[in-house]
Parts: C-alpha cells; sequence; structure tokens
C-alpha cells in the first residue's frame, strides 16, 4: 500500500512541473530585436592538408650523447632522429641489456626514391669469436702509483665487434708481476688470452741498465755511495746514492752484477778491513805553486793512506823555527809494503856534506880599497843549513894588519863532511930564488933520511855519490923508491860518535913527513 503511493505521488509532481513550464513560456511578451541587419555568414574554413606519414628530406645529423665510456653486461642503443608529425624528433639512446650471441644492429634512415624510410635496429646473430686482429690498442695516460701496478687497456669481443676496455689499477702482490693479457691468432679466429698474476724470476736473465747520473754530495765524515739497479718485482728498479757516515779502518767495496751462467747475480756492497799499509806506490805529487811568505816555509802536501786508498792532504804554511829545518816526510818501500815517515823540524847539521861552491870575485870591491890596507877575503860559512856568502872587508883599524895578508882560510873534508878552518894574518916573505931547472950539472936534491924534499902533486879529482852508512876515504899520494905514486880512495863503513880524518903531507923544515888519517 505505502509503495503505490510513492509511485502516484512523484508521477503527479513531474506532471505539474512540466504544466507549469508551459504557462510560463506562454506568458513572456513578444520582443522586437533592434540589432540590425545580421551579416552574411562566412564560408567554413578548408580542411588541413593531409600530413605526410613519410618525411622527403634527410634527417639532421645525429646529436652528441654523453654517456658512460661503458656498463658491462649492457649494450648502449645510439639515440636517432624520428618523424613525428611532419618534423624531426629526437629520441635519445639507452642502454639495453646485452643478448648472448647476439649483436645490436642500429636503426638508420635510407633513402628510397624521393622518400626516406626508418629500418629499424634489431639484434642479430654474432660470431662467437673474431675472425679479424683488433684495433690499435688506445693511448692511455697513468701515474706510477706505491704499491699498485697498472693494468693496460685492451678490446674485448662483445657483440660481434671490439669493445674498449680501459686500463686500471691493481694492487701489488708481492713476487709477483702482472702479466698482460694479448690476442693470439688461432686458425681463422682471435683468442684472448687473458692477463694475471705470475711469479716473476728470481733472477734476471739480461744485464742492468747503465748508471744513472748522479751529483755526489759531501759531508765532513761521510762518503758518498752511488746508486745502483735492483731487481724487483721482476724488472730493474733504480736505488738513488746516498751520504753514508765513514767507518774507521773500513773500505767500501760497492756492489755489483755478475753473469754466472746463463742470469744475473747481485753481490751486495760490503766494508771490508782496510790493510795497515798499501802494497803499491802512493801517486805523484799534485802540483803546488805557493809564493814565499817570509817567517814561514811552506809544508808540501801528501798522500795519506786512509781507509784503504791515497787520499791528498793539501800542502799549508807553518811559522819558521830558529836554527831548525823542515825535513819533508816520505813513503819508503819496506819489504812488500809502503810506509809514511811524517816530517818534522829538524835542527841544522852541524857541518855540511858538501864541499862549498866557488868563491865569488870580489876583484871590484877590494880595488876600492886604500893601497897596504890589509884584506880579509870573503868566504862561505855553514849557517842555518846552508851555505851563506860573506864578503871580504879590511880590518877594522886600518892601520892594523898593514902591509899584512890573511891567508890560510878554507874548508878542509874531514871523514863524511867538511869543516871550516880559519886563517890568519901573516906579513909575505919574499919569495925564495927559483932553484936551477934540473940536470946533469944540477941532480934534484937528495931525499933527506928517505923523506921528500919537495911537495906531493896536487890530488887528482875523486868524485863519488854519497852512500847510506859509509864515508869516503880520499886517496893520497904515497913516497915509493924516490917518487910520488897516487893510491886511490875507499869506502869505509861509518862509525858511531867517530869523524874520519883524511891523511896529509906537512913540511917540516926541508922535508915533508905524511901525517896517517884515521877515526878520531
Amino acid at each position: 500500500m505505502r509503495a503505490t503511493y510513492s509511485r502516484w505521488f512523484f508521477t503527479a509532481l513531474i506532471g505539474a512541473s512540466l504544466l507549469g513550464s508551459v504557462d510560463l513560456a506562454s506568458a513572456q511578451p513578444t520582443t522586437r530585436d533592434h540589432r540590425g541587419p545580421r551579416a552574411p555568414r562566412q564560408p567554413p574554413p578548408p580542411p588541413p592538408q593531409p600530413v605526410a606519414n613519410t618525411p622527403r628530406e634527410a634527417p639532421p645529423a645525429p646529436r652528441e650523447e654523453k654517456r658512460e665510456s661503458r656498463r658491462r653486461g649492457f649494450l648502449w642503443q645510439a639515440g636517432r632522429w624520428d618523424w613525428n608529425n611532419g618534423k624531426w624528433d629526437w629520441k635519445p639512446g639507452h642502454w639495453e641489456r646485452s643478448r648472448s650471441k647476439k649483436k645490436w644492429l642500429d636503426a638508420r634512415w635510407e633513402q628510397r626514391g624521393n622518400e626516406w624510410v626508418l629500418v629499424d635496429g634489431r639484434w642479430d646473430d654474432a660470431d662467437e669469436r673474431p675472425r679479424s686482429a683488433p684495433p690499435a690498442a688506445q693511448e692511455e695516460k697513468f701515474e706510477n702509483r706505491d704499491g699498485y701496478a697498472y693494468v693496460r687497456g685492451h678490446y674485448e669481443w662483445e657483440n660481434g665487434q671490439y669493445v674498449w676496455e680501459p686500463g686500471h689499477y691493481e694492487k701489488l702482490q708481492t713476487t709477483k708481476q702482472w702479466r698482460e693479457g694479448k690476442w693470439e691468432q688461432k686458425g681463422n679466429e682471435w683468442v684472448w688470452v687473458e692477463g694475471g698474476w705470475v711469479d716473476f724470476p728470481r733472477y734476471p736473465n739480461s744485464g742492468p741498465p747503465a748508471y744513472q747520473n748522479e751529483a755526489p754530495q759531501s759531508r765532513p765524515g761521510h762518503m758518498w755511495i752511488r746508486g745502483y739497479h735492483e731487481w724487483r718485482n721482476g724488472q730493474y728498479v733504480w736505488v738513488p746514492g746516498r751520504l753514508e757516515p765513514v767507518r774507521q779502518n773500513k773500505r767500501y767495496v760497492d756492489g755489483r752484477w755478475e753473469l754466472k751462467g746463463d742470469h744475473w747475480e747481485w753481490i751486495a756492497p760490503q766494508w771490508n778491513d782496510t790493510p795497515r799499509y798499501p802494497n803499491s806506490a802512493p801517486p805523484p805529487p799534485q802540483s803546488e805553486n805557493q809564493p814565499v811568505k817570509v817567517g814561514y816555509v811552506w809544508v808540501r802536501g801528501q798522500y795519506e793512506w786512509q781507509n784503504g786508498e791515497y787520499r791528498w792532504v793539501p800542502g799549508h804554511y807553518d811559522q819558521d823555527r830558529t836554527n831548525a829545518q823542515w825535513m819533508e816526510g816520505k813513503w819508503e818501500l819496506k819489504g812488500d809494503h809502503w810506509e809514511w815517515t811524517p816530517g818534522q823540524w829538524a835542527a841544522y847539521p852541524k857541518y855540511p856534506t858538501q864541499p862549498p861552491p866557488p868563491d865569488k870575485d870580489e876583484s871590484a870591491l877590494r880595488a876600492r880599497q886604500p893601497a897596504g890596507v890589509g884584506w880579509a877575503p870573503g868566504t862561505y860559512v855553514w849557517e842555518n843549513g846552508r851555505y851563506n856568502w860573506h864578503d871580504g872587508h879590511p880590518p877594522v883599524d886600518p892601520n892594523q894588519h898593514r902591509g899584512e895578508i890573511f891567508e890560510g882560510s878554507q874548508w878542509v873534508r874531514v871523514g863524511d863532511h867538511f869543516e871550516f878552518r880559519v886563517g890568519r894574518w901573516v906579513r909575505p916573505q919574499a919569495p925564495p930564488p927559483p932553484p936551477p931547472p934540473p940536470g946533469p950539472s944540477n941532480p934534484p936534491p937528495p931525499p933527506v933520511n928517505g923523506r921528500p924534499t919537495q911537495a906531493p902533486p896536487p890530488p887528482p879529482s875523486e868524485s863519488q855519490a854519497a852512500k847510506p852508512g859509509f864515508i869516503w876515504a880520499s886517496g893520497r899520494y904515497e913516497w915509493r923508491t924516490n917518487k910520488y905514486e897516487w893510491v886511490p880512495g875507499h869506502w869505509e863503513r861509518a862509525r858511531a860518535k867517530m869523524n874520519w880524518q883524511d891523511g896529509r903531507w906537512e913540511q917540516r923544515g926541508n922535508e915533508w913527513v905524511f901525517v896517517e888519517g884515521g877515526w878520531r
């Protein structure tokens, strides 16, 4: 009953609404249009021309795309131009997962007649191994990194084409070296041989490179150890030189490479004991040109034996010392080795071992003296280990020794040296008349008691070089069978604290007597 009533009420309501709308419309008054005549209706625009589905012009040049050099397991599908609604739209490239034994052929536009047609990219079957050699390796710039080895880049075969795999660093492995991979041709195919770590050879089979140029350094108490090549991780590595403290009585021996059989071995450097004495002579002394310095003497440089080698020690000035002379040091061969005798200051020898030089000419100096005044001739005096000339001179008192002459000063050989005998003032005597020449009527005077009455002839010259440990006993004339006969000199062995005095002839009265020489 309630459902029937609801349907009746809804129908009545709709009918009343429609009736009201008709009455309202019929009640509106009629109005006039005052806007004037309407403009003629324009014809509709022509329909748009149909868009060509294929382009008739070539696509633009491909865009440069920035991307990773490579993504392992993926293949880069390059971007391309698409023809959409009558214009070119760029479609960027993207990475596509690789497919086994497949290669990707990029899409491309081809001109066919007066139209351009897109040939879609596709996957195609790929050769499992290349049949052509790989391209030349790309140039790579890298720096050496301590503790790492650089593995060079190489080409890999992927999706039917060579793809460059950049190099990278690998951490070094002890006693290992990196062996680079390589492509090898086997038959009509190319096969990649993987690189890897392998044991490096213990010894090199080729000699080391040449030594590198180094500027040696110096520091007191140190020596320069030159650099050398070391065998490390299968290759020669240069170890720079260095300074190292000197070790007393030690000599440094450089290490060296030696060929033993088919390989080279390193003989390590070491410090060896140095011999106390050298067994070879020192080098010639270095040239030293030093000016004379008043009050000083120049001590010449010399070689010293230091740590198993001769080292030059430059000379220097030393202050002069009264009545002493500098004796230079010297190297002497003693047995099978050489020993150094250091230089020292020593007293001058009391007597010279060589005769004095010839007397100087004093005729001009003596001519300036007044007549009748005595004159003491000049002579050489032994002073400070050398002969010094002292000029002649008149007496201090001109009236003293007037009419006298000075005679008898001379150097006399005594044993292995010379001594000075001071002369004296004497009044000259009138010379005796010359004896008549000998002949039948004037025979020579007979000897007195078997001794000669005439002076011996002048002794002949005997020039003998010094002989260590010996002295020269001069020759002499002997009176034999009423005539002088020459007896040559001879060597006498030197005696400690004794001097040899040569024999001599002395005139005693009207005869000549020989005074024997001997050790005094």
